[in-house]
């Protein structure tokens, strides 16, 4: 069921039931992640091959994680108004499969134009599109070949587009060692809602230990203690119960730690994707400098012939149309690549300040829920002692006054 605010469930007041599958979710973390490369898309929560379907504990948890998901999706900038997350959230019934929508986007004239087999190796046709991704060995084995041999070229020597964004790198740093400073954070996080829960087990059975104590005492001869005895292991279960409480608020008010920690793996993911966007362009241009190379020997033999040759005319030919080819599709790659690190950077400074905004309010929140706890506490424990002080001066008043009772 969806009521995210900015879809069509909101302008009913009501929420639309839709049937998602998992494969749904993973479907739509990949169409994200390929329309909007450069973006920070969220980690989508994986599928546990160990858990079963019918455990109805597992799925009511990974319901609730997709549903934050998508929550967290709905939240971004970008993201939120994709016609991906939309088709998901607002589609009645089954979701249109891909080769489905790959048809009507071709019914309705929407295929690019075709940069030619010089980087596929074959006379299948590409979209610029497809230029500016890097490729699969399944989908295009050749092209697949040649950008590995670029990346080991790249190794060897300095290629002719580099990654030179100064800002970019510092970012990238900064984000490394952001990654391992929130993880240790995340993990001390556990640690104090552990500690919460350990103190509140061990009140629990201090404050039940002790009241079978006051109950042996009542019936015995040393039942002058019980009083004392009880109201304190009275105490200590209802400060038990509140330190219970206490720590589920800990555990919801630090959850940003482990949010901002989750997203690690989109900005690695955007930082892939920008890799080989860049080693895209490097390719195509290496491929240029190859067919420029080309053409200028086939020109020489051209020109060393009295009256040409008809064969090498042909292949001067063919062999500019690939260069033209190859030009136009780099000049469509040095696009994609700029959109991503226009994309890049404008993650990056979006992170940093939804972290600013997200860990002040959460250490206030803490702080807040921490002082409160620490004044309930104290006033438990002060109403305590005040309970033991007033029932051992009654006893000790009620002892002194048996003896003139006597005479």
């Amino acid at each position: 069921s969806s009521s995210l605010p900015g879809y069509r469930t909101a302008s009913t007041g009501g929420s639309m039931v839709v049937r998602r599958r998992f494969r749904d979710f993973v479907g739509l973390h990949d169409d994200l992640c390929e329309a909007h490369r450069g973006y920070f898309v969220p980690p989508r929560p994986e599928k546990d091959a160990l858990a079963s379907s019918s455990d109805q504990e597992f799925i009511e948890y990974r319901r609730h994680a997709l549903e934050q998901w998508l929550s967290r999706l709905a939240a971004h900038p970008v993201l939120a108004s994709s016609p991906h997350l939309i088709r998901f959230l607002e589609t009645d019934g089954d979701l249109p499969t891909k080769t489905a929508l790959r048809k009507a986007m071709n019914n309705a004239g929407d295929a690019a134009s075709t940069l030619g087999s010089q980087m596929a190796g074959s006379s299948s046709a590409n979209t610029p599109n497809d230029a500016a991704v890097a490729s699969k060995p399944s989908s295009n084995p050749l092209r697949w070949l040649k950008e590995k041999r670029q990346g080991v070229m790249n190794g060897m020597g300095k290629p002719s587009v580099t990654e030179d964004d100064t800002d970019y790198l510092t970012s990238k740093l900064a984000f490394s060692e952001l990654e391992k400073l929130l993880g240790d954070a995340s993990t001390a996080a556990e640690g104090v809602v552990q500690s919460l829960q350990d103190l509140s087990d061990t009140h629990a059975s201090l404050g039940l230990e002790l009241i079978k104590l006051a109950k042996f005492e009542e019936a015995s001869e040393y039942e002058a203690s019980a009083p004392a005895v009880k109201a304190f292991g009275g105490s200590a279960v209802r400060l038990s119960r509140l330190q219970r409480s206490a720590t589920g608020q800990a555990v919801q008010v630090l959850q940003p730690l482990h949010e901002h920690l989750g997203l690690m793996p989109a900005v690695h993911a955007a930082g892939d994707d920008r890799k080989k966007a860049l080693l895209t362009v490097q390719t195509l241009n290496a491929e240029i400098d190859r067919k420029r190379a080309a053409v200028s020997k086939l020109e020489a033999k051209s020109g060393s012939k009295l009256g040409g040759d008809a064969s090498i005319t042909g292949k001067l030919a063919e062999v500019g149309r690939e260069l033209a080819t190859a030009e136009s599709a780099c000049v469509v790659a040095k696009e994609q690549y700029a959109l991503i690190k226009e994309r890049n950077a404008e993650e990056f400074e979006r992170l940093n300040k939804e972290r600013k905004a997200a860990f002040t309010t959460m250490l206030v929140h803490f702080a807040k829920s921490q002082a409160n706890y620490a004044d309930r506490a104290a006033a438990l424990y002060s109403a305590c002692a005040t309970e033991i002080e007033v029932n051992t001066a009654a006893g000790a008043k009620g002892k002194g006054k048996a003896p003139a009772a006597e005479e």
